[in-house]
Order: structure tokens, then C-alpha cells, then sequence
């Protein structure tokens, strides 16, 4: 299939993807075969050590690579259906793939600030998405807010009182 020049951009995203990938494969092979520097993020403490800065970075270049391929692919000639399918797709994905990143900074966030003020940040920010639009913003955002509290604080004194189990 040949491409004109009104496509080219097409291939510019495609190529632009696979050269921001390139480079990202290659920054996470040193990462991890570098046992030093693996090891530095996941030490104890609250500094995450000289490993933080790669991590986010090639994180970045990897995300904004794999956008660029999948503009790309989705610039061709002939992908109207299959633009508008994964537009589609993606709107349905896009709650249940934040929820699961939220977790994963909570569960990150609570190893390193400890329980209380990530797990507020979680409850009042899901409560707050997944209430219905009624209300002004600034209502909703107060119920949850206020809900949040009352169930980080139930959740706290549940294990750290009723059952004695340590909360980080």
C-alpha cells in the first residue's frame, strides 16, 4: 500500500514511535541488567535512589513511543472502522485502567508515606468519579471527601485497634 503525501504523517508517527521504542528498549535493558541500579528503587527508606529518574523517564519514552505506533497505524489509508472501534474501546477502558494505576501508586505510595493520606487520596478520587453528576462539583467533591475520611478512618481503626495488625 502506498502512502501520499497527505498520509505522511502516518509514517512520520509510526517511524517517530519506533525510534522513541528503540531507544526505550535500550534504556530498559541497562536498567535491568544493572542489578545496582534495580535494587536502588526498591530499597528501604523514602529516597528511591538514583533509579527514579530512568524509571520515569524511559516509563515516558515508552508510553509516548507506543502512542506514536498506534497513531501511526491508525493514520493509514483504509482505518476509519477500525479508528473509530478503538476510540471506542478505549473510552470503555479508560475508568477500569486508571483504577487499576491509582491501586498501583497507592499500593506505592503507602509503602513509602505510610496508609492514611494515600488511602484518602484513593477513596476521595474514586468516590468522586464514580458518583452520579448530580450536584455541583464542589458538592460531590465534599460528600467525598467527607466519605473518604469516615472510611480511612474505619479501615485504620479496624486493623490497627480491633484486629492489632500494623498498617504501614
Amino acid at each position: 500500500m502506498m502512502i501520499d503525501e497527505k498520509d505522511g504523517a502516518a509514517g512520520a508517527n509510526l517511524a517517530g514511535g519506533l525510534f522513541f521504542l528503540g531507544w526505550a528498549a535500550v534504556g530498559w535493558y541497562s536498567y535491568f541488567t544493572s542489578p545496582g541500579l534495580a535494587e536502588s528503587l526498591w530499597a528501604p527508606g523514602f529516597d528511591p535512589g538514583p533509579a527514579m529518574l530512568p524509571v520515569l523517564c524511559l516509563s515516558t519514552l515508552s508510553l509516548g513511543g507506543l502512542y506514536f505506533v498506534a497513531a501511526g497505524i491508525a493514520r493509514f489509508p483504509g482505518m476509519e472502522r477500525t479508528r473509530r472501534m478503538l476510540r471506542q474501546k478505549a473510552v470503555q477502558m479508560a475508568r477500569p485502567v486508571a483504577f487499576l494505576a491509582t491501586i498501583l501508586l497507592e499500593v506505592l505510595a503507602i509503602t513509602r508515606i505510610g496508609f492514611i493520606a494515600p488511602a484518602f487520596v484513593f477513596t476521595t478520587l474514586w468516590i468522586f468519579l464514580l458518583s452520579p453528576g448530580t450536584g455541583s462539583v464542589a458538592q460531590r467533591l465534599a460528600v467525598a471527601a467527607v466519605l473518604s475520611i469516615l472510611l480511612t478512618l474505619a479501615v485504620h481503626f479496624t486493623f490497627v485497634r480491633l484486629l492489632g495488625v500494623l498498617l504501614p
